[in-house]
């Protein structure tokens, strides 16, 4: 079913909204403490080719780092998982599919969002032109084209020092090539690609980002 009420001023909502050309994207909206406020933290999840999908351990902690924070959330499927519509589509498209989706969080009356992403999710966020704070968490650089990222206000890198997927090698290569004028680059040890034994400081480390008022995230 295609959802039609409003997503803010709801404390939970889950379905599906329509989006260009005919097409659905399965959604999860949340707002526990349901301050109705302007500000909106869109999170990505990972590759769908791998089974990553919004209900994934890293996009749901981090979604709950926001709520902690006092900051209503939305996941969305990529295409090629739940009930969004299509077969897998190429990195570009899935760019597009996050700014449509960008789009309808302004249409719902959101006039203030905050990006974060994990590995895939992560470098979509990264190469969306859109200009607002971005928390990336083990950003999949093989996809991203860094001559064409635009500046941001405030990005956010973290990353697990092994990890065998996402290098942090890389992470530390393209981080002097991002523009923004408040970045940093965190490296935690022993963690891996999914953070295995890092969750707790994974989660200290979002929780800084969203509440780090003074760089414009919280």
């Amino acid at each position: 079913m295609i959802l039609t009420e409003k997503w803010k001023g709801q404390k939970r909502i889950e379905g599906v909204i329509p989006i260009q050309q005919r097409m659905v994207v399965e959604i999860f909206y949340e707002d526990p403490k349901d301050l109705a406020l302007q500000t909106l933290v869109v999170i990505c999840h990972p590759n769908p080719l791998a089974q990553g999908s919004m209900h994934h351990k890293i996009p749901t902690l981090v979604a709950r780092c926001a709520h902690s924070s006092g900051l209503p959330t939305l996941r969305f499927q990529f295409s090629g998982v739940g009930l969004t519509s299509g077969p897998y589509i190429d990195f570009t498209q899935q760019v597009t599919l996050l700014d449509q989706i960008i789009i309808k969080a302004n249409e719902e009356g959101f006039d203030r969002i905050i990006l974060a992403g994990f590995s895939f999710g992560a470098a979509c966020i990264l190469q969306s032109a859109h200009p607002f704070p971005k928390l990336a968490i083990a950003p999949a650089w093989k996809f991203i084209e860094i001559p064409t990222l635009s500046p941001s206000p405030k990005i956010t890198i973290i990353h697990a020092q092994d990890d065998p997927i996402a290098f942090a090698s890389e992470s530390f290569e393209n981080f002097r090539k991002l523009e923004s004028p408040d970045k940093a680059l965190t490296i935690l040890g022993q963690g891996e690609h999914f953070f295995q034994g890092q969750l707790e400081m994974l989660k200290k480390h979002c929780l800084f980002f969203f509440n780090d008022k003074a760089s414009g995230a919280g």
